[in-house]
């Protein structure tokens, strides 16, 4: 089985997923990372395969977002999901559609503030799976809304007004 995990670039947030993909190789299935190419070299040599998507200035989505805030107000995480995690995500899907049509998962693990996996998932009509990285926080999801419906909508796929794409196939809280 080859499964392809997406994560947000940041030690944080690939982290979380390494176990899992550890777990697999050692299981003789195929385990293979999207991200950052500046993370590429790192997980490579953990042993696995690194596909690179975006760019590594990621703080610079987090500078741009809190330009826009007084500076007294902290980023709030509904926000920052909109603002600068769904964007980003979205910028990032023509890369990791291309290394999906390549590779040809048969399944996609992602974080929950990368948003491409699902999208992905969906497009190459293989079965999602979420690993949560910290506090499980769907009340959060209402910020995407609109904007991933308008995505949704860019890419040809159906309306998904519960966001249950998001979640995919199974949502694992560990």
């Amino acid at each position: 089985m080859r499964v392809l995990f997406t994560a947000q670039p940041g030690t944080g947030h690939w982290r979380p997923l390494a176990p899992l993909a550890a777990a697999l190789l050692a299981a003789g299935h195929e385990a293979a990372f999207a991200i950052s190419p500046g993370f590429c070299a790192t997980l490579e040599e953990f042993g696995f395969r690194c596909f690179p998507m975006g760019w590594d200035d990621y703080r610079a989505d987090f500078e741009r977002h809190r330009a826009g805030l007084a500076p007294a107000v902290p980023p709030s995480s509904a926000a920052v999901m909109a603002d600068v995690f769904l964007p980003r995500s979205a910028r990032n899907l023509p890369e990791l559609l291309a290394a999906g049509r390549g590779w040809r998962p048969d399944v996609v693990v992602r974080e929950p503030t990368e948003y491409a996996g699902a999208l992905a998932a969906e497009l190459l009509g293989v079965p999602c799976a979420t690993l949560q990285i910290s506090a499980y926080r769907p009340h959060l999801s209402h910020a995407l809304a609109e904007p991933l419906a308008r995505l949704r909508g860019e890419l040809g796929l159906p309306p998904d007004p519960d966001l249950a794409g998001l979640t995919g196939a199974l949502l694992l809280l560990p």
